[in-house]
């Protein structure tokens, strides 16, 4: 005679390893979600937003000769050399609630040789560089200098300079070039110009 009322050992085998599997795929639910909303939540919210409007480029050729002395004797010795002046007119915007303060404005452009940074120029030679070289009277704007406080929801705009050895043909070659604002005290906001 058979009894349908007791379930054999093979089913409440079967029945507990189901039952362990559903449990683990809800745990697992669980997690994710927990998981899920502490990136959500605790995420770093951006301090600042930034452009860059607009880049000119001045490329600087200077060949001259420099005198060298071997022994008694004073020569020359012929000298070449390329840089790369970049006029970037650079946009903040303090989206924070706290007063921010710029520390450094740095411009980094990769190249087929490599990665080259340059920070921007300081107040004095800011208006050197304007001096030495005439042509780019027409470039020159306000200066975003190290030290600008920018107020919660203030938008400060203003030229850099960057400098950089080099010819036209490695700009024009470039992979990326950035713009970089650090902070006092805050993570910096990086502006990818293209």
């Amino acid at each position: 005679m058979t009894d349908y009322g007791t379930p054999n050992i093979t089913q409440l085998e079967e029945s507990k390893a189901g039952k362990r599997i559903v449990l683990m795929l809800v745990g697992a639910v669980i997690v994710a979600i927990v998981i899920a909303a502490y990136f959500f939540v605790g995420r770093t919210k951006p301090l600042a937003a930034g452009e860059v409007s607009q880049v000119y480029l001045y490329p600087v050729h200077h060949e001259g000769t420099t005198p060298t002395t071997v022994g008694t004797t004073v020569t020359t010795k012929a000298e070449v050399e390329d840089n790369i002046l970049v006029l970037a007119q650079v946009k903040v915007t303090n989206v924070s609630n706290t007063p921010l303060t710029l520390v450094e404005l740095e411009g980094t452009f990769a190249s087929p040789d490599g990665e080259q940074a340059s920070a921007t120029v300081g107040e004095g030679d800011f208006q050197r560089v304007f001096q030495a070289y005439p042509n780019l009277a027409d470039q020159k704007r306000t200066p975003l200098l190290r030290g600008t406080q920018i107020a919660p929801g203030e938008t400060m705009e203003g030229e850099a300079i960057f400098h950089y050895p080099g010819t036209r043909d490695a700009w024009d070659k470039r992979k990326s070039f950035n713009v970089t604002a650090t902070f006092n005290r805050n993570p910096p906001l990086t502006i990818p110009v293209k």
